[in-house]
């Protein structure tokens, strides 16, 4: 579960304080560049959360690895599938771009993991279950309407 922090909410109310008292002074309004500015600082704060998130999820598993070869040095194959089974990605994120980097990332250490289990000499699907499939892509316009001719 993400726990959000509250650095982002923070910042972006100090910096809309500070951007009433610089406009404060203007004659004409400018409410419209000063919520432009404001939304823009909250987008690079929340961006920027989400990095951390996503290096810290990158942390626990490269541990999780560490212990992992350990536990496959000392042939203690218990261990070693509770590990690869706790080497799950778990990290959901909040922004589309972020969220294309996450699901890439989760890929990458389900093969891993998998990748594991096969050196161990024990079938993965026997202990992770099948692999997820690919979402097909969606049909163009043409092929979902002209497909039945």
């Amino acid at each position: 579960m993400r726990i959000l922090s509250e650095y982002p909410l923070k910042f972006g109310l100090e910096y809309n304080k500070k951007l009433n008292l610089i406009f404060s002074n203007k004659k004409s309004d400018y409410s419209f560049l000063k919520s432009l500015l404001f939304g823009l600082a909250m987008l690079l704060s929340l961006s920027s959360c989400e990095q951390k998130n996503i290096d810290t999820e990158i942390e626990r598993l490269k541990t999780l690895e560490i212990e992992l070869n350990k536990s496959i040095s000392e042939k203690n194959t218990e261990r070693a599938k509770l590990i690869c089974i706790q080497m799950k990605w778990e990290y959901v994120s909040t922004t589309v771009g972020a969220d294309v980097k996450c699901k890439k990332l989760a890929e990458i250490w389900d093969d891993k993991r998998r990748n594991y289990l096969k050196i161990m000499g024990i079938d993965p699907v026997a202990i992770l279950g099948e692999k997820p499939k690919p979402k097909p892509k969606p049909k163009n316009f043409e092929e979902r309407f002209f497909d039945n001719e």
